[in-house]
């Protein structure tokens, strides 16, 4: 990039420096009339002409409106290079759902405060914490990225996950492995959920500046099973804007869990089987994860401030290449180039 922003700065600079470099003048018998060596694209160089005053303020007046709109030019081109070339790159995060690296971590779990009500399709807040609901799709608030897709919305289920499939329906048949409807799915905690405990609330909530944004969703004070009555568990999913990464925090209730038997973890892609998803063993801090064989039988609570965090790698910033340009003109020129690969989920 910085490559190609060099190469175009280099390029208008020489016709800043065609169409204003300073007109010698040289005087003669006629004190109205002046010798200027003007530049041509004759193969025989400077040729010269004999010009009134007035035509020769007339052409530095037009030179400086030719160098002016050269100025304008380059700050526009260099600005949508820039905006473009950065969209490209940001989109190559990951690929495949096993480049993500995993850590269970001690943290801490915080309520949101002033956040937003989940919603269903008919537009209730108190529709969402009733048994087996698909809430209407959320906006994320900045452009996500997840294995290599860019997601500006998602849905979110009562039943304990998230997903960017906003035609997918709710099922509390929790298959991380199998199920392709629902992909690519977030599950903090998947099973056959409610928040009928009666202080249950579903929220979501984006904070930071923008590159640095966090998108939260927030199960609070929820029943697992659903037939319970009282709170059991709360858990949060947090989406990161810098780099890409999926982090769940858990919070238990009073309440034991009923009859428990949950799947979490993430998964993508639209086909289904080994490779495709990846699947904690347990809540506990020494859970580890697996590809290749999904746990379906979690039970028991994690402590408070349990952590996992999913992070895809760092894709290295590749350089554009085969910078051409065509339809040249006064006010407009149009850049062409061969993004790095991949550009999967950019539009416009």
């Amino acid at each position: 990039m910085k490559a190609m922003i060099s190469y175009l700065t280099t390029f208008f600079n020489m016709l800043r420096l065609m169409f204003s470099r300073p007109f010698l003048r040289r005087k003669n018998a006629n004190e109205n009339l002046v010798l200027i060596p003007s530049f041509s694209f004759s193969p025989y160089g400077k040729q010269f002409s004999t010009i009134t005053q007035k035509q020769q303020l007339m052409q530095a007046s037009m030179t400086n409106k030719i160098s002016a709109m050269c100025n304008n030019t380059l700050r526009l081109l260099l600005l949508t290079l820039t905006v473009s070339l950065s969209m490209i790159t940001f989109s190559s995060k990951a690929q495949t759902i096993t480049n993500y690296s995993y850590a269970a971590s001690s943290g801490t779990f915080t309520a949101l405060v002033g956040a937003d009500s989940v919603r269903n399709t008919s537009g209730s807040a108190t529709g969402m914490i009733a048994d087996g609901v698909m809430s209407a799709p959320i906006n994320i608030g900045f452009p996500f990225v997840y294995m290599g897709s860019l997601y500006s919305s998602c849905r979110v289920s009562t039943d304990g996950f998230l997903t960017f499939n906003t035609s997918g329906s709710t099922t509390a048949t929790n298959a991380l492995a199998t199920n392709t409807t629902l992909r690519p799915t977030i599950a903090p905690l998947w099973d056959d959920l409610d928040g009928n405990s009666g202080s249950g609330k579903f929220s979501y909530k984006t904070e930071g500046v923008p590159g640095s944004r966090v998108f939260t969703v927030e199960w609070l004070n929820w029943e697992w099973n659903w037939n319970v009555g009282s709170a059991v568990i709360s858990f949060q999913v947090k989406l990161y804007e810098a780099n890409g990464a999926v982090q769940f925090v858990y919070n238990p209730n009073a309440s034991a869990a009923a009859s428990g038997s949950a799947s979490v973890g993430i998964n993508g892609g639209t086909t289904s089987g080994s490779g495709t998803y990846l699947s904690l063993s347990n809540l506990t801090s020494t859970a580890t994860v697996s590809s290749t064989t999904e746990t379906t039988t979690i039970s028991a609570k994690p402590v408070s401030g349990q952590t996992y965090t999913f992070t895809p790698p760092a894709a290295p910033l590749v350089d554009p290449s085969s910078l051409t340009f065509s339809n040249i003109g006064l006010t407009s020129i149009t850049l062409n180039w061969t993004g790095a690969s991949p550009t999967t989920g950019l539009a416009g």
